[in-house]
């Protein structure tokens, strides 16, 4: 019994470390090379970020969820995964397969007088106690959520509006993102991108000569003009689209990368500098043949113009290659989901190793080293998706909402490693589990915004700031996390251990625990105080 109590930490850490090494190990790519499209390069949001990561930050907003369930299963067959397509094959079929995309239950409506506005009772697919709609549900009422969505907006506070028009909103913006991203790369007229493209291309001599001719006031081929024109003037109307860059991403390269790197440009911009030099840019070309490819169901083709593409990316974009493959790298570890289940675990075992020091303090002890051990484990984890995050955005870590939440856990595990391995009473273990585990659940929430690499506003526009101030103030919070329970609980094993006579040491633990009690007693009253206000002041219509 002794040897299996020894040995049971390492078991857990076996077991959850063979967990962590089988996500890292390489996955292999279906018929069609979805994964290596999803590590192609493109500018969303102001910064070069993966297909990959456009997918899952569209799908987040739409759906609340990185992918889409292929099959419904039933609640209480929890150990039955079902199904899913991933978010990059999800892109894949919006763009480029859209009538098989309209049928994908993907909006999420939960709210009854909505529900009852749109007549959609009735319809829609339950999983998990929430309802999904598809597209095709939604199209006949497409009028009514853009009525209702707008005057929800009159509110501009947020706060002050109604969980019906927070719902509303929240629709209308799902469904303007989906009808976006459509026209990310094909334009939705042509249902073969890359025969048209070329028959445009085959058009463009004949077309520009019967412009000119028909400016200097002289005989013109009309039908070669009027074919021209079509989709010359579209893409002059659209290659300034507002809403490129923001609700889909610019997939076009800039020709010149030496005087505008961050230059990339919407498809039709693409297609109007096309008319400009009299031959498609090679980009396009490529996007179209994947496009064709993947609407035609030819993975041969579609593999190959994805692997022309990044062998022309290599030349002039390499630094935007690299980029992609390593976000899509960090989105595919998944690093603070993985350290969320561990925290779960660890927090779990040392609520038990509490309830047992008095009836088994052996079995009790093993517990609490098994916590302890999963908890350095998934401070591991925690630590390699914080520091990855902070490679991938060239930012110390705390930029905004969703970073310092990752941030303000991380701070709380190492605090609470540090004093766990100091007094061994195993506070620490619960509230480094607790805190690692909530704040990765309320960053998980937060990213359901959207992008969680937006660029900076305001005052945190600097390396400097961000890495003193901003980083120091939240570890003070991190710090806060600990004062509660420091100042108000003694561990019944620590109880225990200063009322043994025979324990080496428990007169000094005694007095080092109770100065540590007193000092987050007097953290607690003033440093809790600012922590609401600043952080949950927002959420509640406090001031800072």
């Amino acid at each position: 019994m002794k040897v299996f109590l020894r040995s049971l930490p390492w078991l857990f850490v076996a077991l959850f470390g063979a967990e962590i090494v089988a996500v890292l190990m390489p996955k292999p790519d279906g018929e069609f090379h979805v994964r290596e499209f999803g590590r192609l390069p493109v500018l969303m949001n102001g910064r070069i970020q993966p297909f990959d990561s456009v997918a899952r930050n569209s799908l987040l907003q739409i759906r609340s969820t990185a992918d889409v369930p292929l099959e419904e299963v039933p609640w209480w067959k929890f150990w039955h995964h079902p199904k899913k397509l991933k978010s990059t094959a999800w892109l894949l079929e919006v763009m480029f397969r859209p009538e098989q995309a309209d049928k994908r239950p993907i909006f999420l409506i939960h709210h009854p007088e909505l529900l009852s506005e749109l007549e959609l009772q009735d319809k829609g697919v339950t999983n998990s106690a929430l309802r999904y709609y598809t597209f095709d549900q939604l199209s006949p009422v497409l009028r009514v959520i853009w009525d209702q969505g707008m005057q929800a907006r009159k509110v501009q506070e947020e706060s002050q509006r109604t969980p019906f028009q927070k719902q509303v909103v929240k629709l209308q913006n799902a469904v303007f993102l989906y009808q976006n991203l459509k026209g990310a790369v094909r334009p939705q007229e042509w249902e073969d991108f890359a025969k048209e493209l070329n028959e445009f291309e085959a058009s463009m001599a004949a077309g520009v000569a019967a412009m000119q001719a028909r400016d200097a006031g002289k005989d013109y081929d009309e039908q070669a003009f009027n074919r021209f024109t079509e989709i010359a003037v579209a893409a002059f109307k659209l290659k300034d689209d507002p809403n490129a860059g923001q609700f889909y991403p610019l997939v076009v390269p800039p020709k010149n990368p030496e005087t505008a790197r961050d230059g990339w440009q919407n498809i039709w911009a693409g297609l109007l500098d096309s008319v400009r030099d009299r031959q498609i840019y090679s980009p396009v070309k490529y996007l179209a043949a994947m496009a064709s490819a993947y609407s035609q169901n030819n993975p041969g083709q579609f593999n190959r113009a994805v692997e022309d593409y990044k062998g022309w990316l290599a030349d002039k974009f390499g630094t935007e290659l690299k980029k992609g493959r390593q976000e899509f790298f960090y989105n595919d570890v998944k690093a603070f989901l993985h350290a969320m289940i561990i925290y779960v675990c660890a927090f779990v075992l040392a609520g038990i190793s509490l309830l047992a020091c008095s009836l088994a303090p052996a079995l009790s002890e093993s517990l609490r080293r098994s916590a302890f051990y999963l908890i350095l484990l998934a401070g591991v984890v925690h630590t390699f998706g914080l520091g990855f995050r902070m490679y991938l955005e060239g930012r110390p870590p705390v930029t905004n909402l969703y970073s310092s939440a990752i941030f303000i856990g991380w701070g709380a595990m190492i605090l609470g490693v540090v004093l766990e391995r100091i007094y061994r009473l195993g506070i620490g273990n619960v509230v480094a589990a607790c805190a690692g585990f909530v704040t990765l659940l309320i960053a998980h929430n937060l990213a359901l915004g959207g992008d969680t690499m937006e660029m900076l506003r305001a005052v945190l526009d600097t390396n400097f700031w961000l890495a003193t101030h901003v980083v120091v103030v939240t570890l003070g919070y991190a710090s806060t996390v600990h004062a509660p329970p420091f100042s108000k609980t003694d561990s019944p094993r620590g109880c225990e251990r200063r009322q043994n006579r025979n324990w080496p040491g428990a007169g000094q633990d005694g007095v080092r625990h109770c100065l540590l009690r007193h000092a987050f007693q007097l953290h607690r009253h003033s440093a809790g105080r600012h922590l609401g206000r600043s952080i949950l002041g927002p959420f509640l219509g406090l001031g800072p």
